[in-house]
């Protein structure tokens, strides 16, 4: 009770499962590590676009829905992910 604005983990939660639908791609050179700070999201996308495909999802569930800055905020400390492939993804002998 002394907490009246505290944030639901159920909708912490629906923000997580639907970063994780979106499809990641690992780098070409740290896939054999399994680290997952090389992880990328389609060029096409943006944080906006995906807060946006949240709302729709939400709106069409007839579900409470986070604000913006919830959805960045676990995007960016939680997945850790990146917009777009690595520049230098592939090395000489795998180009051939």
């Amino acid at each position: 009770m002394n907490r009246p604005h505290r944030i639901e983990e159920d909708t912490k939660e629906q923000i997580r499962a639907h970063i994780r639908e979106f499809p990641k791609y690992e780098s070409h050179y740290t896939r054999n590590i399994g680290d997952l700070e090389n992880r990328c999201l389609e060029p096409h996308l943006s944080l906006a676009k995906m807060y946006r495909l949240y709302v729709e999802r939400m709106n069409q569930q007839a579900a409470p829905q986070s604000k913006f800055w919830l959805y960045r905020h676990i995007f960016y400390t939680e997945f850790k992910l990146k917009f777009g492939m690595p520049k230098l993804d592939c090395c000489d002998y795998c180009d051939k």
